[in-house]
C-alpha cells in the first residue's frame, strides 16, 4: 500500500486561498481566548481498563484495515467544556487523535500537533482543538504477528454516573504503518472537570524487526502554537517526558523506549482569567511603505507580547512590539503569506493568536533601453560603446534577460552589454527584460540586424586637394569629402593637430569649415576622418595661407607691369611680374563663375602656370600687390 503523506504537501493554492479567507473574515485572528496553552499537565500511573461496550467504529479483521479514516461526529453523551468552549461531539481519526469542531482533517493527518501548515489540518470548516495520545502514520492491525496478538479495533463508549462521566476513545492492537509495534491506548474526556487525559496500555515492541517510531502526544486549541506537546528521546524515558520548544518534537518510540502500561498524561483546566484579543483586521502590506497592525488584547491590564516559536518569525523591517502587541514597521521586499502567533501574557497566564503577514511590491512601469546602435557588421566587434542596455523606473541594480528570441551568433548579454564579434548575416528579433531590486520588471522588442563586413580600411582618405590662399576679412566655406570606408558609411572629421585653426576658422564634424580670417597666418591643420564602421585614415595636413585683406580697387597704372604670355595658350602661361614686392603680392585665378580655380603666393618675377587640366575658356588673373590690385583676362584653347 502506497501511504500519501498529504498534510506538509497540500497544494500552495489551495493553502494561500485559505489562509486569506481566515485573514479577512476571521479578523486576522481569535477575538476570544486561546488558553489551551495554559492548561495544567500532570504525569501519572493508573490502572489501564479496557472499555467492552459503547460503539466500534473499526472492527476486527484480517483483511480490510482502518487506515487514514475520520470517523465525524461521535456522541460524547454529555457537556464537555474544552478550551472555554462546550461540545457534545467530537470527530475521531484513525491516526490516533480526536478533535473539536465543525471542520474536517484531512484524513491523513499523522501530526496533528505541531507540524500542520494549517489551523485544519489540511482539511475543511473550523477545527477548534485537538487531542492527540499517539499521532502518526497508523494503521489497524490486520494480521496476527508473533505471540498471536488480535486483529485491531477502534471503539468509544461513555461510562459512569451522571456528573462523573468519562467518555473513552479506545485503540486496540493500533500500530505504526512502518513497524511491527502494537499499541494499546486510550484517549479520555472526563465530565465536570473537564479534564483530557491519555493512558497506555501493553506496547509491543519486537527488537530488531522494529523501527523507532515518533508518536506526536499533547493538546492544542485553533491553532499549533496554543497547546502542549510531550517529548520523549532516547536519553529519557515516557514517564520522565519534558514540554516540547519546538513544534516539531515528538515522543519515541523503539524496542528499548515506550511507555509502561498505565501510564497517564493529564492536562486540566487552569484558574487562569479570560484573555480577549481586540477584532482588528489587518491589511496586506506594500513594500516600502508604513504597515501598522495592532494584535494586543482588549482592555488595559498590563500584558506582554511576543512571537511563538510554533509560527514563522516576521520578515525583516516588521517588528512586534512588546509592550503593545502593535506590529508595524516597513517590508522592505515582497512576502507570500506566513503565519506567525502573538502571545499575549498576563500575570502567568497567556493567550494565543494567530496572523498572518504578506507583502506585497507594487511596481512602475520600468522602461528598457538598447543603445545607442542595432546594426551591427559581421566581423566587428561590439563594445559596451556601441550596445548597452539601461533601465529606468525601477530601483537599481538591474538584471538583465533576454527572455525570447535570441543575439545573433557570436554575440553575448553580460550585465546589460552585448559583447562578442558577429559571425553571420542575420536579422534577429528578441525581447529583452530588465529586473530591478524589488523584483520589479519591463521589457522591451528590438531586432538586430547584422550586414554583411565592411572592405578594408586602407582607402580611406580625405580627396581635397591642397587648399588655395585665403584672405582676411573674406569669408571661406570648404567641405571636405572623404571615400573609401564603405559605401554606406558617414565620416566623422576631427582636428588632432596642437596647432589651431587660424582665427575666425572652425570645423564641424561632418567636415565643413567656414568663417572669416581675422589674421595673417600660415599654418599647418592635420585632420583626422573615422567611418562608422571605426575606420580611420591616416592624418592628412592642410594648410591655412590667410593673406592680408584684397585690395578694394583696380589701379590700371599698375596693369602694364603684369604680363600673360602665350594669350590665347593650350594651358602652359607664363606670367612676367615687374618690380612687384615679391612679399607682399598674391595672385589668383577666376573662372567666369567666380570659382577660385588657382591661387598661389608670388615668389618669382616669372611664373609658369598649368591650367591644361581646366576647361577651355576665358578666366580672370587677379594680382593683389601692397600699392593696388591688378586684374587680366587670359583665354585657355
Amino acid at each position: 500500500m502506497n501511504k500519501k503523506y498529504e498534510l506538509n504537501g497540500m497544494m500552495y493554492n489551495s493553502l494561500r486561498i485559505s489562509l486569506l479567507i481566515f485573514c479577512l473574515l476571521a479578523g486576522f485572528g481569535q477575538t476570544t481566548n486561546a488558553q489551551v496553552v495554559n492548561y495544567n499537565y500532570a504525569y501519572s500511573v493508573g490502572t489501564y481498563t479496557p472499555i467492552t461496550g459503547g460503539t466500534i467504529l473499526a472492527a476486527p479483521t484480517a483483511s480490510v484495515a482502518s487506515d487514514d479514516i475520520n470517523y465525524i461526529t461521535q456522541a460524547i453523551g454529555f457537556s464537555f467544556s474544552y478550551n472555554n468552549v462546550s461540545y457534545s461531539t467530537v470527530g475521531v481519526n484513525s491516526n490516533g487523535f480526536i478533535w473539536f469542531g465543525t471542520g474536517v482533517p484531512s484524513p491523513s493527518s499523522f501530526y496533528p500537533i505541531g507540524y500542520p501548515t494549517s489551523s485544519n489540518l489540511g482539511g475543511s470548516g473550523v477545527i477548534d482543538g485537538v487531542i492527540s495520545a499517539a499521532g502518526a502514520d497508523l494503521i489497524q492491525r490486520h494480521t496476527t504477528v508473533s505471540g498471536g496478538t488480535p486483529y485491531g479495533e477502534l471503539r468509544t463508549e461513555t461510562i459512569g454516573t451522571p456528573g462523573n462521566r468519562k467518555y473513552v476513545v479506545q485503540f486496540t492492537n493500533w500500530k505504526a504503518f512502518y513497524s511491527n509495534h502494537t499499541y494499546n491506548f486510550q484517549i479520555i474526556l472526563s465530565e465536570t472537570s473537564n479534564s483530557v487525559a491519555v493512558m497506555y496500555g501493553n506496547f509491543v515492541t519486537l527488537g530488531l524487526t522494529s523501527l523507532p517510531i515518533l508518536l506526536e502526544v499533547g493538546i492544542r486549541g485553533a491553532n499549533h502554537a496554543d497547546g502542549h506537546i510531550r517529548v520523549v528521546t532516547s536519553a529519557t524515558t515516557w514517564a520522565g517526558s519534558t514540554q516540547a520548544t519546538q513544534p516539531v518534537q515528538n515522543a519515541l518510540v523503539s524496542p528499548t523506549v515506550f511507555p509502561a502500561t498505565g501510564t497517564t498524561f493529564t492536562w486540566s483546566v487552569s484558574s487562569c482569567p479570560l484573555i480577549t484579543f481586540n477584532n482588528n483586521t489587518a491589511t496586506i502590506a506594500t513594500v516600502g511603505v508604513p504597515y501598522t497592525f495592532n494584535a494586543g488584547i482588549v482592555g488595559t491590564v498590563p500584558t506582554s507580547y511576543a512571537i511563538s516559536i510554533y509560527g514563522a518569525n516576521l520578515p525583516a523591517g516588521i517588528t512586534l512590539n512588546p509592550t503593545t502587541g502593535v506590529v508595524s514597521g516597513t517590508p522592505i521586499a515582497p512576502r507570500t503569506p506566513i503565519r506567525y502567533f502573538v502571545i499575549a501574557t498576563q500575570g502567568g497566564c497567556s493567550a494565543i493568536r494567530e496572523c498572518i503577514f504578506e507583502a506585497i511590491l507594487v511596481c512602475n512601469t520600468i522602461t528598457v533601453t538598447l543603445s545607442p546602435a542595432q546594426t551591427f557588421r559581421v566581423g566587428t566587434p561590439i563594445s559596451a560603446i556601441t550596445a548597452a542596455a539601461t533601465a529606468v523606473n525601477g530601483t537599481a541594480p538591474y538584471t538583465y534577460q533576454i527572455v525570447s528570441g535570441a543575439l545573433p551568433l557570436g554575440l553575448v548579454l553580460n550585465a546589460g552589454v552585448i559583447s562578442g564579434t558577429p559571425t553571420t548575416i542575420s536579422s534577429n528579433p528578441f525581447q529583452l527584460r530588465a529586473t530591478d531590486a524589488n523584483g520589479c520588471q519591463g521589457v522591451s522588442n528590438y531586432n538586430v540586424a547584422v550586414l554583411a563586413a565592411l572592405p578594408p580600411c586602407f582607402n580611406l582618405r580625405i580627396d581635397n586637394p591642397p587648399f588655395p590662399i585665403f584672405y582676411v576679412a573674406e569669408p571661406l566655406n570648404i567641405q571636405l569629402v572623404a571615400t573609401g570606408a564603405g559605401a554606406t558609411d558617414t565620416y566623422t572629421f576631427s582636428k588632432t593637430s596642437v596647432a589651431p585653426f587660424p582665427v575666425g576658422i572652425t570645423m564641424s564634424s561632418s567636415g565643413l569649415i567656414t568663417g572669416t580670417p581675422q589674421f595673417t597666418i600660415l599654418v599647418d591643420v592635420v585632420i583626422e576622418v573615422i567611418a562608422t564602421n571605426g575606420c580611420k585614415n591616416p592624418t592628412q595636413n592642410f594648410q591655412f595661407n590667410i593673406a592680408p585683406p584684397l585690395a578694394t580697387s583696380i589701379d590700371n597704372s599698375l596693369s602694364n607691369l603684369v604680363k600673360i604670355s602665350p594669350n590665347p595658350s593650350n594651358g602652359i602661361f607664363k606670367v612676367d611680374f615687374d618690380s612687384f614686392n615679391m612679399a607682399q603680392t598674391f595672385m589668383r585665378i577666376y573662372d567666369t563663375q567666380g570659382k577660385t580655380v588657382f591661387s598661389s603666393k608670388v615668389n618669382s618675377n616669372l611664373m609658369v602656370i598649368s591650367l591644361d587640366k581646366l576647361s577651355n575658356g576665358i578666366y580672370l588673373l587677379e594680382v593683389q600687390t601692397p600699392d593696388g590690385k591688378v586684374s587680366k583676362r587670359f583665354i585657355k584653347e
